[in-house]
């Protein structure tokens, strides 16, 4: 098939079959959501003996429903016929089967088994963010309290298996939302949208298409073996897909016009929310003076200066260096690393630095997506810092809030990693 083939099968297939198939598999994902939703809602009623029989049956029957996610593939749009001219497309398909084979009911029962006796952490990072969507229902509850409780309704072991589930169903969330957005992106319309040609063009295909290989690698590996998926933090493990969903929509909105559904602004929203509130936390934490100097970029992104996307991206720029440096010192990183190719001219190279940061996480391709990753918001940054030379007028407010919110969720998840690291 040849490239105006695909365009037109492309064009057409996303106009009718793709929008339709896209809307049932997230109507499919959201149900399931309102479901878990539920839960949280029924809260405040969990110390009421004559309620938890009902509780302990309906929670059942949520896990039987999100059971169900091994089956979400094939709610999806057919991309065999173009799947080999569409590397984009081909690596989101593939992540998404490996995470659905996680939800299989055998599967997991058995990573269940594996971390009932530490579901705190899981817990914590999974079903309690459903509480988000209702505020109200958990503000006087502690968490260990409504784990505690849970666990003498259903079992610590359905207790442990519910948050997997949870887990496993907000990562196809993601996952869904940025094969949409990918759909329709082929070598020709990336970066059309900001008049990206040339080098700069293949520069940033190459590093964003490297990116989501490593994404479709790091699921594969959970796909083969399964408690690499539980080895991982839960707290970090739910970055994962954000980063793969957040890079999905810059790639959408440089390249063509943007799907906007209701319910993924919402999540976009979330997202920066979370980035705001996070990144003050770690980043005081971490240094006074490099909160101060995001607070620096945020002003310009959001001042009338003519120069403010250079301004902003060259602050950017300078922040992760300064953070990067921090959290893996030189002497640190040169003690650690045996790999004298990790070095040049005597000092550890960014990949060194990263792997430094990732050295207990036990799971090589985790390590190769942070540095896919930060390889990629990187080569983002730099992009629009130079383009503001060239093609600043082609820069929508949509476009620059995409760039803000990929550059805050990568900063975000390395100070992340580093922080759960140091705990």
């Amino acid at each position: 098939m040849d490239t105006r083939t695909i365009t037109k099968y492309i064009n057409e297939d996303k106009s009718e079959k793709a929008t339709s198939a896209y809307s049932n598999a997230l109507n499919f994902i959201t149900l399931q959501s309102n479901n878990l939703n539920s839960i949280s809602c029924s809260a405040n009623q969990l110390n009421f003996p004559i309620y938890k029989n009902h509780l302990k049956s309906n929670i059942g029957l949520i896990q039987d429903k999100l059971y169900g996610l091994n089956s979400l593939p094939s709610l999806l749009p057919s991309i065999s016929q173009v799947k080999s001219q569409l590397p984009y497309l081909t690596n989101s398909r593939d992540a998404i089967l490996s995470m659905s084979k996680l939800a299989s009911q055998s599967t997991i029962s058995s990573l269940a088994t594996s971390i009932a006796n530490n579901y705190k952490p899981w817990l914590s990072a999974n079903i309690i963010n459903i509480a988000k969507n209702n505020p109200n229902s958990l503000a006087s509850i502690c968490i260990n309290d409504f784990g505690k409780t849970l666990s003498q309704i259903i079992g610590p072991h359905n207790l442990t298996a519910l948050t997997l589930q949870t887990g496993i169903l907000k990562n196809n969330q993601f996952s869904t939302y940025a094969e949409k957005s990918l759909f329709s992106i082929t070598k020709e319309n990336f970066g059309s949208r900001i008049s990206l040609i040339g080098d700069s063009k293949v520069q940033l295909d190459n590093s964003i298409l490297k990116f989501l290989e490593s994404y479709a690698k790091l699921t594969k590996s959970f796909e083969v073996s399964p408690t690499t998926y539980t080895s991982i933090n839960p707290t970090i493990s739910r970055l994962v897909p954000i980063e793969y969903f957040s890079a999905a929509n810059l790639v959408e909105v440089i390249s063509v016009e943007e799907d906007v559904i209701l319910e993924e602004e919402g999540l976009k929203d979330e997202i920066q929310y979370e980035n705001e509130v996070d990144l003050n936390t770690f980043l005081s934490k971490l240094d006074k003076g490099l909160y101060s100097m995001w607070l620096g970029a945020i002003q310009a992104y959001h001042s009338d200066n003519p120069d403010r996307i250079r301004h902003f991206s060259s602050s950017l720029r300078e922040l992760y260096t300064h953070v990067l440096h921090i959290i893996s010192p030189d002497t640190e990183v040169k003690n650690w690393i045996s790999d004298e190719n990790l070095l040049h001219n005597g000092r550890p190279t960014r990949r060194a630095r990263l792997l430094y940061v990732c050295r207990n996480i036990n799971n090589y391709p985790f390590g190769d997506f942070v540095e896919k990753d930060v390889d990629s918001t990187l080569a983002v940054i730099d992009m629009f810092q130079e383009g503001t030379h060239k093609i600043a007028s082609k820069f929508s407010e949509k476009q620059l809030l995409a760039l803000k919110c990929k550059a805050e969720c990568t900063l975000k998840f390395l100070l992340q990693i580093h922080f759960i690291k140091e705990s």
